[in-house]
């Protein structure tokens, strides 16, 4: 905080006229109290953000509790039974690129896996995104 009164009496003197009726101690007065109200202010916020963040996280809990986990387990079960049968009407290098990208490799990375360009990758890739598209769509 000093570091500031500081930096913004260098400023105010820049414009200050020595010539004038107006006390030096006016200035500083005035930058000291400024420099507090900006201090008061900025921890005002945080502790409102941090109030607002806290309240977030206590309603987001709260309908999570009200959620009910069997009809999640359910639905993901059904949807991930539709996403196996679509990477089966996927040719073989695609599907095994997809099994590569869902183990987080890059698609130079599987190209030098398999032995093929990298063009030949990421033409794959847009084919089983277009495939998989058009077989979510029509579910």
């Amino acid at each position: 905080m000093c570091q500031e009164v500081l930096i913004k009496l260098f400023q105010a003197f820049k414009h200050f006229d020595f010539k004038d009726t107006i006390p030096i101690e006016h200035y500083v007065n005035r930058v000291i109290k400024n420099v507090k109200n900006d201090y008061i202010r900025k921890k005002f916020y945080g502790y409102e953000r941090q109030t607002l963040l806290i309240n977030e996280f206590i309603v987001s809990y709260n309908n999570s509790k009200m959620e009910y986990p069997v009809d999640k387990h359910i639905l993901a079960i059904e949807v991930g039974e539709h996403i196996q049968q679509c990477v089966l009407n996927l040719t073989k290098l695609e599907q095994v690129v997809v099994i590569y990208l869902l183990k987080d490799y890059k698609p130079k990375e599987i190209a030098e896996l398999l032995s093929v360009p990298k063009k030949v990758v990421y033409n794959a890739i847009h084919r089983c995104k277009i495939k998989l598209r058009h077989h979510i769509d029509g579910y």
